[in-house]
């Protein structure tokens, strides 16, 4: 629910960030080149 809140509220890079940073692949997910871009912390 938490990667689909992200993906709504801050577009699709910052949740793919987020999948990555917690080794989760969401599956049957389209991803698009728009959205913010993620900063490193």
């Amino acid at each position: 629910l938490a990667l689909y809140l992200l993906h709504r509220g801050y577009g699709p890079r910052i949740a793919l960030a987020v999948e990555q940073m917690f080794a989760f692949e969401r599956r049957g997910t389209v991803w698009t080149n728009t959205g913010r871009a993620p900063q490193a912390w």
